[in-house]
């Protein structure tokens, strides 16, 4: 059993996370709000309890300016119409031997990936840091992310809700166009090749100003069904 709070200033607004193979570590991608407070890569050290902030507001961690558009054609949006729903990095993914973090803002045009050592090493300025980021592909707007046994980088894909995914070569393909699908969240990849992957019905169920529905609206707005793909 193990519990942590952060202090209020931290991950304010952490969304996925990946573990080390040894539990040693845990990284998570915190997407910030919009334009208001900067996206970036959290890295905490579960011994020590330390906890470091890395890529703040980096073009690859941070949202970009263009709206996201619904499978129906309808952009999302907050305020009414007045602010696009803009949102920092959120998917994450470890590679089976942990050297490498890949990771993708959700209204971010590509996904990007880098070495786990240069994320643990406390003494490369912010400058360096950012010189180890490596451009993986091309890719719509997204939510979660993971790998495969290839080494497809496997995303779910909000404007289709279905998949795409980004091979080892960059290329961007899509794997699954499912219109019933409100807002594809969640993707893991299980042993045998089956990819799973969720509805959470998340953008519908915000409101204007980004509060929560209430217990009973998400209550009448189920079932929230689990998807699975075989490719």
């Amino acid at each position: 059993v193990y519990e942590h709070t952060f202090a209020p200033q931290d991950a304010q607004y952490s969304q996925d996370f990946r573990i080390t193979a040894d539990g040693g570590t845990l990284f998570f991608a915190d997407t910030g709000l919009s334009m208001f407070i900067p996206a970036y890569i959290g890295v905490f050290d579960v011994a020590s309890r330390q906890f470091r902030k890395v890529l703040v507001d980096h073009p690859s961690v941070a949202p970009q300016d263009w709206k996201m558009i619904t499978a129906s054609g309808k952009p999302h949006d907050l305020g009414n119409g007045l602010l696009d729903f803009r949102v920092g990095v959120d998917g994450i993914a470890l590679s089976a031997d942990d050297e490498w973090l890949y990771y993708a803002a959700m209204t971010n045009d590509s996904a990007y990936r880098i070495r786990t050592e240069y994320l643990l090493d406390e003494s490369l300025s912010d400058k360096a840091l950012a010189g180890k980021v490596d451009f993986l592909g091309k890719k719509p707007s997204s939510d979660a992310i993971e790998l495969d046994a290839e080494g497809n980088l496997v995303i779910t894909n909000c404007m289709l809700g279905g998949l795409s995914r980004i091979t080892p070569e960059g290329r961007h393909e899509t794997l699954v166009l499912n219109p019933e699908v409100s807002w594809p969240d969640s993707v893991t990849v299980a042993r045998d090749g089956s990819i799973y992957y969720t509805d959470s019905h998340l953008a519908s169920l915000l409101g204007p100003f980004l509060e929560p529905a209430s217990l009973e609206t998400l209550r009448e707005s189920g079932p929230y069904w689990i998807y699975r793909v075989r490719p």
